[in-house]
């Protein structure tokens, strides 16, 4: 509650304009002892979104903070990828997304992460979903960290620190057995350089800028260069796989030459059973043979588990504090 009015954003003297965007918030929750004092307990870490809601009743102000985790404020479109032959780590990948971002060295990674490279670039697609993806292809869990940290993580093959049975459900679960798993179908990509030149934009128009950003979007590319008609003067230019951010004044045309990057695309299929069911995966970080066959086997080995328990649990608070 605000008797002050500290956080109402209509008091030019307030303190609300520290609660915009990406503000962090700790989160604790409070256990109120036999002794008469509370004992605090970590629950969380998130970011202010920005959203206040201010509730006048009398003279007291009621005020709402909207906060969401990292993983949520990793919406924004990545838009810097570029190609080159001999390709990234996922664990540089990894820490490139989180620095566009605007959230660098803020994740932990596997180490395993350093040893995986790929040739695939960075397409336009939110960053949070490219974490995902190599995750994913690093053949790791992506998680989020009590303190709100986000992180990359091998599982362990038998828990070391819980152990799930009867005592920890209300009831008997509803056992459901699913047919073996007879193979798993799974792509990688092979990058091609061509070797000739070609339009990527042809004869763009430009009509009376002055210090005008343009973006241009082309298909996968390399060693891109403007062609300016008369009258247009480039006065800079960024070029990333399939976009070109240009700063243009002046009337005429424009246009990009480059040399396309193509993608062929090699099917995997791992046997596992002579019956059952097919199942396929892919992931377009994964561009190398190598690298499928240990995705395939990874993948078998966590899909060979074909029962699933369904039933009502109490919570695990010794876990996690929040349940």
């Amino acid at each position: 509650f605000d008797t002050e009015q500290k956080y109402d954003p209509e008091n030019p003297k307030g303190v609300w304009e520290y609660l915009e965007s990406r503000q962090p918030v700790q989160v604790s929750i409070g256990y109120s002892l036999d002794e008469g004092y509370i004992e605090w307990m970590p629950l969380c870490n998130t970011y202010s979104t920005g959203n206040v809601k201010v509730s006048r009743g009398g003279v007291v102000t009621e005020c709402t903070f909207e906060t969401t985790s990292l993983l949520q404020q990793l919406e924004k479109e990545y838009t810097e990828g570029v190609y080159t032959a001999e390709g990234a780590t996922l664990y540089d990948l990894a820490e490139k997304v989180m620095a566009f971002c605007g959230y660098p060295d803020i994740i932990e990674l596997d180490d395993s992460l350093r040893s995986i490279r790929t040739k695939a670039p960075l397409t336009v697609q939110p960053c949070n979903q490219i974490l995902q993806l190599i995750a994913n292809a690093g053949m790791c869990v992506f998680v989020m960290r009590r303190s709100g940290i986000p992180a990359m993580i091998k599982l362990p093959e038998v828990s070391e620190d819980f152990h799930f049975d009867g005592t920890k459900i209300f009831d008997r679960p509803v056992t459901s057995k699913y047919p073996v798993l007879r193979d798993l179908k799974t792509t990688y990509s092979i990058y091609t350089v061509e070797s000739e030149e070609t339009d990527l934009i042809k004869n763009a128009s430009v009509s009376q800028m002055a210090h005008t950003e343009i973006v241009y979007s082309y298909s996968n590319s390399v060693n891109q260069r403007v062609v300016a008609g008369s009258g247009v003067t480039v006065e800079s230019s960024k070029f990333y796989v399939n976009r070109a951010v240009l700063v243009v004044s002046g009337t005429g045309t424009i246009s990009l030459r480059g040399y396309l990057v193509t993608e062929t695309k090699v099917d995997v299929t791992k046997v596992v059973h002579e019956v059952g069911d097919t199942l396929e995966m892919s992931n377009s970080f994964i561009t190398s043979e190598e690298h499928a066959q240990q995705y395939a086997d990874w993948i078998a080995r966590e899909m060979e588990r074909r029962i699933e328990y369904t039933a009502e649990d109490r919570g695990y608070p010794e876990l996690d504090v929040g349940d």
